[in-house]
């Protein structure tokens, strides 16, 4: 076990509170920022995973996710704005 994997199992503790405040809250702004907040770790994982794995085909996966991640948190806020 290396230093990479040690930190991906870091960040997988990290998603914790997150999903805490997605599941316990009703409001909009924590529900904003839990989802920024796993979708920013998962990117971090998945790049961690590529080292410890040797697959760099995971860095590009972390990319579309870090795109996909921004993109998707502003389409959120919108149509939940709207819906309440």
């Amino acid at each position: 076990m290396n230093a990479w994997a040690v930190a991906a199992g870091s960040i997988l503790l990290a998603i914790a509170p997150a999903a805490y405040l997605l599941v316990r809250s009703s409001n909009l702004v924590d529900w904003y920022v839990a989802m920024q907040w796993a979708g920013t770790l998962g990117v971090l994982m998945l790049l961690c995973l590529a080292q410890v794995l040797g697959r760099p085909g995971f860095i590009d996966l972390a990319l579309a996710l870090a795109l996909v991640d921004y993109v998707s948190g502003l389409l959120f806020i919108t149509v939940i704005e709207r819906w309440l």
